[in-house]
């Protein structure tokens, strides 16, 4: 859950700066979702019960998400 209420503002940041991206959101739990539910009312909102390197590989493949590490921490 805390996760999903650190992510709002660089979410918003994001929209603000490519409102043509298509954002997908993911939680491991029920709370997490529902507080994903109540922040993010037009995102793609979806369980993703399994924090496995491979597994997100898969997912992030499929959604052919675009992703910006930092080495920053």
């Amino acid at each position: 859950m805390g996760e999903i209420i650190t992510a709002k503002s660089i979410i918003e940041r994001i929209d603000e700066e490519f409102p043509e991206w298509e954002t997908f959101i993911s939680a491991t739990t029920n709370t997490g979702f529902s507080v994903a539910e109540r922040n993010f009312l037009n995102k793609n909102i979806f369980y993703f019960p399994l924090d496995l390197s491979w597994v997100t590989k898969k997912v992030i493949l499929k959604k052919k998400a675009e992703l910006y590490p930092s080495d920053r921490t």
